[in-house]
């Protein structure tokens, strides 16, 4: 649940809130540009890293330190700046040029930050440029220039500017490098200095925008299937800027996966207090021509998750006892390349999630993760785990226990438009969590044969087999040479590099063996009550008795809460799927499993959980 102060608590008890606000920041840019792009920043003094992600190039607003760097007016030591340090422990800067510009802003060679990306971009409406704001400092005209394969194109030279941030409006296609070029800087004898660069727009839709809007959350305490948070707004579109024949539009930039983040608010006093919404990733969006409205959808991090994971294995020789499911969750993770989340300390970004390290190391499991989906391994894993799948408000993915903790919330007569819908779900007489173990054939067998179409060159392709196997063979295929080097082996599956001499397409048979490994499953069973239905789980994660008693024990201490709710109710937006609250009169604790909200003027929504007490 979201932190908020007294005032807004004591709001929410009145029969009547005060005014409602909602707010969507839409980020207008190609999500991999960031991720793609280096730096290459040789004529600077900063410790500005070239690698990938570099920090300038992102849309964090980073806490720049301002550092005493012997230029005019900038080398009082009076309290205002800090002596660069002479090891390399150094805070956030930015790019801070090597050379100082002379008594016209000129500089003997121009400062220019290069940024190169390892893919070509398709298309881009702009940049952000954030100059020197922790020195007031700007340069008086420079230049953004595109390239494609070394050759500039169409470059913009901005002259006559009085600013330290420009939202620079210049489209860009088809290209693989950017270079923006300090022509003149403002204040003499300075360096030149950019504090961050962000790829794109942002625009910021209010209250008075939005159309309508819907913001819904659901979890599964028992990682039984994937969580879903997504929102849906509609905006104005009058002006046309989402209509796809206007060629001044928007429209042309839109893409999945750009970000959207929301936040809502209620007026306090003479002031609105926020609390976060949440991160979510465009999915859909429609906009008619002459329509009057743009709509569209964003989801959550599993949009990033729908990929095929095929990559499960057997423990390996120093994992004798079996693969830990922290390990396992972190592999998958890992391979999954998901958008960094930004951080303000520094130049170090995070990965976008916060596994529960003690949790998952408890157990160890001696079978390979199915052919399945990214999201649909972490949902096994969670589950095996005895943990929840579900996300925080920054968008970060969480495998964990959910606490016990009752929230400081209260939902009654006040804040509910009817009374709580009561109803028990059946009862369940026992659980029967079944057990996967593999016997291994001594004799090797063909689990892959097939006819493959290579191309000359280089030919990658991921080959799924028609059993488990281990000791995993490719015969020698004529006049086509197998890359052990990039050859990858799997338990069901395999990445396969082959290289063909020929000038032309060729066909060739592939025939893979190896020991066929064939599964075996045991019931171990957990008893509840006298009476009732059978609850099975089957996660093939599950390879040992202890693992398979203590997974059952957790399902019964959830299942023995049979009671389950839901209520029409004016919502308040800090509760979250997974809080527990207070409903009804008598009192009863309520772990909310679901909630989703729509706004128009006010907070009005539905809530599902089930009674903990």
């Amino acid at each position: 649940m979201q932190a908020v102060t007294a005032r807004w608590k004591e709001n929410q008890q009145q029969p009547l809130t005060t005014e409602g606000f909602v707010e969507v920041r839409y980020t207008i840019n190609d999500p991999s540009a960031k991720a793609n792009a280096r730096g290459s920043q040789p004529h600077e003094i900063s410790p500005m890293p070239t690698g990938w992600n570099p920090p300038l190039v992102d849309d964090t607003n980073h806490t720049v330190i301002p550092y005493a760097t012997l230029e005019q007016n900038l080398w009082l030591l009076d309290g205002s700046k800090e002596t660069v340090p002479s090891d390399e422990e150094y805070g956030y800067s930015g790019y801070i040029s090597h050379s100082l510009c002379d008594t016209n802003g000129s500089f003997e060679e121009n400062p220019c930050v290069c940024m190169e990306f390892y893919e070509q971009v398709p298309i881009l409406p702009g940049l952000i440029i954030r100059w020197s704001a922790v020195f007031d400092d700007y340069p008086s005209k420079f230049k953004v220039t595109a390239y494609n394969g070394g050759l500039a194109y169409d470059p913009l030279i901005v002259d006559g500017n009085t600013s330290t941030a420009n939202t620079v409006v210049h489209e860009m296609t088809n290209f693989d490098r950017i270079d923006v070029e300090v022509l003149s800087w403002a204040t003499p004898y300075r360096r030149a200095r950019i504090e961050r660069i962000f790829f794109g727009f942002t625009k910021t839709y209010t209250k008075y925008e939005i159309l309508s809007f819907a913001d819904s959350q659901s979890i599964d305490l028992l990682s039984a299937s994937l969580p879903k948070y997504d929102v849906s707004f509609e905006i104005d579109n009058r002006d046309g800027t989402f209509d796809p024949l206007n060629p001044e539009g928007l429209a042309k930039y839109m893409m999945e996966r750009q970000e959207i983040r929301t936040r809502y608010g209620f007026k306090i006093g003479n002031d609105v207090e926020w609390v976060r919404g949440g991160v979510y990733f465009l999915s859909d969006w429609s906009a008619p021509q002459n329509g009057i409205s743009a709509s569209f959808q964003a989801r959550d991090l599993l949009g990033f998750l729908n990929n095929t994971y095929f990559k499960g294995r057997f423990p390996n020789e120093s994992e004798p006892d079996g693969i830990s499911l922290y390990t396992l969750a972190l592999e998958v993770l890992r391979e999954a390349s998901l958008p960094q989340r930004k951080t303000d300390t520094g130049a170090d970004y995070k990965s976008p999630w916060e596994l529960d390290e003690e949790m998952l190391s408890r157990f160890k499991t001696t079978t390979p993760l199915p052919i399945c989906t990214f999201g649909e391994c972490l949902q096994m894993i969670s589950n095996a785990a005895c943990c929840s799948l579900f996300f925080d408000r920054d968008g970060i993915l969480h495998i964990t226990r959910l606490d016990d903790n009752v929230d400081d919330m209260t939902i009654n007569e006040r804040s509910s438009y009817s009374r709580p819908e009561i109803s028990l779900v059946k009862p369940v007489k026992q659980i029967d969590v079944s057990m996967y173990s593999f016997i291994r054939e001594a004799t090797p067998s063909t689990i892959y044969d097939s006819t493959l179409v290579l191309e000359p060159g280089r030919n990658e392709f991921v080959l799924e087999f028609s059993k488990h196997a281990v000791n995993v063979r490719v015969e020698s295929i004529c006049d086509v040479t197998v890359n052990d080097d990039e050859t990858e082996i799997f338990a069901k599956s395999c990445k396969l590099v082959l290289h063909s001499d020929n000038n032309r397409a060729i066909e060739r048979r592939v025939s893979i063996t190896g020991n066929i490994c064939r599964p075996s499953e045991t019931i171990i069973t957990t008893t509840n009550l006298s009476a009732g239905e059978t609850k099975p789980l089957k996660n093939t994660l599950i390879t040992n008795v202890n693992h398979a008693v203590q997974v059952g024990l957790w399902l019964k201490e959830h299942i023995s809460r049979r009671k389950r709710l839901s209520l029409d109710l004016r919502t308040d937006p800090r509760l979250d799927a997974g809080d527990i609250v207070k409903i009804g009169m008598p009192q009863q604790n309520v772990r909310i499993v679901s909630s989703n909200f729509k706004f128009s003027g006010a907070f009005i929504g539905k809530a599902e959980g089930v009674i903990i007490q």
